[in-house]
């Protein structure tokens, strides 16, 4: 059986189709590129993800903090929730800036619903294409 994901915003939109039977979800997310709003960042991010995002290098920081929104959006949608625990239900342990690469954890509620993930790392690939920011990720089978 197909496995979907889709993602809009600004007039653009985005699917991604998968294998159910190689993977359990797929999940994507789209966003104009642009800052947070004011405030956004504080109640999205953790105390150690915004270290992670004043880590990145100057030329690549503006878009870092909606590519991780958008990474966490990706892999909520990947494990069928979206993100109805929270942005802070996943937190991420490491970015990648040359290749996009977000790596999160499941915290809180999400760790509860899924037990059989919990410490596992779930990765997302985030890319920008002039003015949308984009995440996909892929959650394999237990």
């Amino acid at each position: 059986m197909p496995i979907l994901s889709l993602s809009h915003a600004g007039g653009v939109a985005v699917a991604v189709v998968g294998d159910g039977a190689a993977a359990a979800g797929v999940g994507v997310d789209l966003e104009q590129a642009g800052r947070l709003k004011d405030g956004a960042e504080e109640l999205a991010f953790t105390s150690a993800e915004q270290a992670l995002l004043a880590g990145v290098a100057d030329g690549r920081q503006e878009s870092w903090p909606l590519r991780l929104w958008c990474a966490k959006e990706a892999v909520a949608k990947a494990l069928g929730l979206g993100l109805v625990a929270g942005p802070r239900a996943l937190v991420a342990d490491r970015l990648d800036p040359v290749s996009g690469t977000v790596q999160l954890r499941l915290s809180g509620e999400m760790a509860v619903r899924f037990p059989a993930v919990d410490g596992r790392p779930l990765v997302a690939h985030t890319a920008r294409e002039r003015d949308v920011i984009v995440a996909t990720s892929l959650y394999p089978h237990e």
